[in-house]
């Protein structure tokens, strides 16, 4: 599992741990990312570890929600992206989502298949240890 959240120890205060995970779910631009993480180091010290993967799942969040994607979903090996139905609907025929969808998974560095759990879903396998990054490189595979 990846541990990724505002520790405690490094701000202390609940209400202010609140208003920073407020501030940090409506972030929309990847530039704001390390902004908010050039604040926190500011004001709360170097930040831990549980911050840093905190910010790259933001990115992730970000990349997946330009690339049409509703939902990412990591368990074990298991790796989900689950398409949003909007942007489905942004293809007139289908052989144009056909196409996206085989550009997409023809940059994959894993076997991948399409699954219908959920509305439209790409289901990949990996065993990375460095999953995050794993996930990143995926996401920019497609643009």
């Amino acid at each position: 599992d990846v541990s990724a959240y505002i520790p405690d120890d490094y701000v202390s205060d609940e209400s202010v741990r609140v208003n920073l995970y407020r501030r940090l779910s409506m972030i929309k631009e990847l530039s704001q990312i390390r902004l908010f993480t050039e604040e926190m180091q500011d004001r709360f010290g170097p930040v831990p570890e549980e911050v840093a993967r905190l910010m790259k799942i933001t990115a992730i969040r970000l990349m997946g929600s330009r690339r049409g994607l509703d939902q990412i979903v990591l368990e074990g090996s298991r790796l989900v992206l689950y398409f949003d139905e909007k942007w489905i609907q942004r293809f007139e025929k289908p052989e144009q989502l056909s196409e996206k969808l085989h550009s997409i998974i023809g940059g994959m560095p894993v076997p991948a298949k399409f699954g219908k759990e959920k509305g439209l879903s790409l289901n990949l396998s990996i065993s990375s240890n460095q999953r995050l990054a794993f996930i990143k490189n995926v996401l920019q595979s497609w643009d």
